[in-house]
């Protein structure tokens, strides 16, 4: 994702297929988060840069979506508050549930 012009705006604020992209990637780190949880094998690589790039949607979606939308795609998935940085629970406004 990035800030440029991505098409029409939806009534949230999010471009066409920001929506799905943010969800798929947050579902993606969500399947992988738990895995490490249970003790599984996980590439912490892959693991990393899909919290990175989980965490730069939703900075991104955070400038011009509402509110709701980045803090719903990460609750959606079940991830608890602590798991992406404190800089993009603050400027999501994700609360500790």
């Amino acid at each position: 994702m990035s800030i440029r012009q991505r098409g029409h705006l939806d009534t949230d604020g999010q471009f066409d297929g920001d929506r799905a992209t943010l969800q798929d990637w947050a579902d993606t780190y969500a399947r992988t988060g738990k895995a490490m949880r249970e003790g599984g094998a996980v590439d912490m690589e892959r693991f990393l840069r899909r919290l990175a790039r989980l965490e730069a949607g939703l900075t991104d979606a955070t400038h011009y979506a509402r509110h709701e939308v980045p803090v719903g795609t990460v609750e959606k998935t079940g991830l608890p508050y602590e798991s992406p940085s404190e800089d993009v629970t603050s400027g999501t406004g994700m609360k500790h549930r």
